[in-house]
């Protein structure tokens, strides 16, 4: 494997880039915390079953262990007694944002003094920064566990603590996400040409990079049964029109980024290279404020695979780049450059959308403390059919925890949801839990 920068190799500046990348990730987890974006679309809906069972709601056995990892925050605490609504929203907003965000950056602090950081910084940013913004869906532990055993795999010596964390990834992987069909694979590839390159690994070693190898392919079968034969037809059909998405312009300049940042990232001095940065810069601009990714249900679900086909792609060029003969400079790149302006324009938009929602929970919170019979959302002060924030089906969900209790909710737009609800909660429910005034 490549050799790692000692700490005189690096740049001042670069140092301070890489400072800034972590502490993006640490507010993104505060922010999405504090604002309970775990409650966002689906993810009120799998709260309430939560708060109803009081254990775990696992509806789909191809994504069990994402699922139960996501979850485990919350049903430990209501197993602990803890009843205050305010605090297990948010521990459910924990479960689904910190821990994928955890697995980040020890991606990150792994690849800490080698050149792969940028590209793991790109990977990041062109997955959870895209299509992670719905917290509930599972592919954001599955690509984050990914990464994680990536940088392992790509990193220096692999000890025993390194291994034990490959396998646990390995693991996970393969109950966590469809996409694992074609990151199975890679990783599998990844895994055997580690065990049969470092000659230094002792046969543990490579007997648990074997393994590994196994669980990634096992993964890869799983994954691609459940396309085969889906839980829902729907999620299928949605997976397989990737072309509306990839004629978004959205999607067309994320694309380029991927491009531009993967060539600027070789550090190859050649002519066209200041041209590669321009054409890189001018696509950061156009990204910023851009939030289209989540602009209805229907196009998040589709570009969530996207997002993970532009994750194999950073990472397949990893691993070739890895086996590439040809030596390259180890200070501030342009390609570092490219895609630290590239995190923070498309960190902007985030953070623009994690505060919209914000502002949106808040008001339907006070009016849902203050009705105490069903009422429509077209009725009320925050009627927002079309909004980016309110996918409508939840609402009645949403509402009934944002009460804490008692009766009266928001009802959708849709009769057929809000029947379902109150087939569930007729005449109110969730009266076991407590919810002191607002949520923020």
């Amino acid at each position: 494997m490549r050799k790692k920068r000692g700490i005189g190799e690096l740049d001042g500046v670069e140092n301070i880039a890489k400072i800034v990348m972590f502490s993006l990730l640490a507010s993104i987890m505060i922010i999405g915390v504090f604002s309970a974006r775990g409650l966002f679309a689906d993810g009120s809906y799998f709260m309430f079953q939560m708060l109803q069972r009081k254990g775990f709601f696992v509806f789909d056995e191809p994504r069990i262990f994402a699922q139960i990892i996501t979850q485990a925050p919350v049903v430990m605490a209501m197993r602990a007694g803890i009843d205050n609504m305010s605090v297990l929203i948010r521990l459910q907003s924990f479960g689904l944002i910190g821990i994928p965000l955890l697995l980040w950056v020890s991606a990150l602090l792994i690849s800490f003094w080698s050149e792969w950081f940028w590209y793991f910084c790109l990977a990041f940013a062109v997955t959870y920064l895209t299509a992670g913004f719905f917290s509930v869906g599972e592919y954001n532990l599955a690509y984050a566990a990914v990464a994680l055993a990536a940088a392992i795999l790509l990193g220096e010596r692999i000890g025993f603590w390194r291994l034990l964390t490959l396998l646990s990834m390995a693991f996970l992987l393969t109950r966590s996400y469809e996409a694992m069909v074609f990151l199975g694979p890679l990783l599998f590839a990844m895994s055997i040409y580690r065990a049969h390159i470092d000659e230094e690994l002792p046969i543990s070693a490579r007997g648990g990079l074997v393994l590994a190898a196994f669980l990634f392919a096992v993964a890869a079968a799983i994954a691609g049964w459940s396309i085969l034969f889906p839980r829902d037809p729907v999620n299928l059909a949605g997976a397989e029109d990737l072309m509306a998405v990839v004629e978004q312009k959205f999607f067309i300049w994320v694309a380029v980024e991927v491009v531009v940042s993967a060539i600027l990232l070789l550090n190859v001095r050649v002519r066209v290279t200041w041209v590669f940065l321009v054409v890189g810069v001018v696509f950061d601009a156009l990204l910023l404020f851009r939030v289209g990714w989540t602009s209805s249900p229907d196009g998040n679900y589709k570009f969530r695979a996207v997002a993970g086909l532009l994750l194999f792609v950073v990472l397949a060029w990893m691993a070739a780049v890895s086996i590439l003969p040809w030596k390259r400079g180890v200070g501030i790149r342009l390609g570092a450059l490219n895609v630290f302006l590239l995190t923070i324009s498309l960190s902007v938009s985030f953070f623009q959308y994690n505060f919209g929602f914000m502002g949106w929970v808040g008001r339907l919170d006070r009016v849902a403390l203050k009705i105490h019979h069903d009422v429509p959302m077209k009725d009320t002060a925050i009627d927002d059919r079309g909004s980016l924030y309110d996918w409508g089906w939840t609402d009645p969900w949403l509402t009934a925890i944002l009460k804490g209790g008692g009766k009266g909710v928001v009802l959708s737009y849709s009769n057929f949801w809000n029947k379902q609800f109150l087939s569930e909660c007729r005449g109110g429910c969730l009266g076991s839990y407590k919810k002191p005034g607002s949520v923020y």
